[in-house]
């Protein structure tokens, strides 16, 4: 069973706990907002992101990482692997341009991939290409009289 939170649709097992619910529906319209942004460039998405990015950066605090530079860390609790996520994407987002960041060529798939040299058709080509191929090759190998 799943049921709707705010527009967005959850499953039966997260009911019950007011906090879990609230992040998730956050962490499904952040890859709403981005897939919106990235596809078809929604303005009204790229100000969805943006809101993610301040929160994330308002819940977190500068530390030093291995290579003793300044990160932010993305806070703590419940939220903070969304917050860390929705950094990491600024920063994918500010180096990468729109057109390097795709949307896999199998319709029943949606997923979004980095391809910076412009080849790739799919996000993966052992699972999405793959099944484009053997759409192609039974569609040449049908026998005569079937549509």
């Amino acid at each position: 069973m799943a049921r709707q939170v705010d527009g967005v649709w959850l499953p039966e097992r997260v009911s019950g706990h007011p906090a879990l619910d609230a992040a998730l529906c956050d962490v499904k319209r952040l890859r709403f907002a981005l897939h919106a942004a990235m596809v078809d460039n929604s303005a009204d998405a790229a100000a969805q992101l943006h809101k993610f990015v301040t929160g994330a950066v308002r819940a977190s605090r500068y530390v030093r990482d291995e290579a003793s530079a300044l990160r932010l860390d993305g806070g703590a609790g419940l939220r903070m692997p969304l917050h860390r996520f929705t950094l990491s994407l600024a920063t994918l987002l500010e180096q990468y341009p729109r057109r390097a960041i795709r949307s896999c060529a199998d319709d029943a798939c949606g997923w979004l991939f980095l391809d910076p040299s412009g080849r790739r058709r799919w996000c993966e080509m052992a699972v999405c290409g793959n099944r484009a191929k053997a759409r192609r090759y039974a569609q040449r190998h049908k026998p005569r009289g079937e549509a």
